[in-house]
């Protein structure tokens, strides 16, 4: 996959923020059947996070490809603390 595209920090504040990216590309890739698939593709992702307080903080990851072949998401979010004692 190549692709060129846009970014930018669409929120930045002192406990959160949030990236923004898109772009054209293209990909080439061979199937489990060893057939080769190939076309344009739209590539976009968000990152946010925020710092809830000190000891927790949020975080929220989103990825989409869409391909004239494929079509792929990802999205992976978490909660991290602090525990003391």
């Amino acid at each position: 996959t190549i692709a060129a595209g846009y970014s930018f920090r669409a929120v930045n504040m002192k406990n959160m923020y949030l990236d923004l990216n898109i772009g054209p590309g293209y990909n080439k890739a061979t199937t489990s059947l060893e057939e080769i698939e190939e076309g344009e593709t739209l590539l976009a992702s968000a990152a946010y996070n925020w710092e809830i307080s000190e000891s927790a903080r949020f975080t929220q990851n989103l990825s989409y490809q869409a391909a004239t072949f494929n079509n792929l998401s990802m999205s992976e979010t978490s909660l991290g603390t602090k525990i003391s004692s």
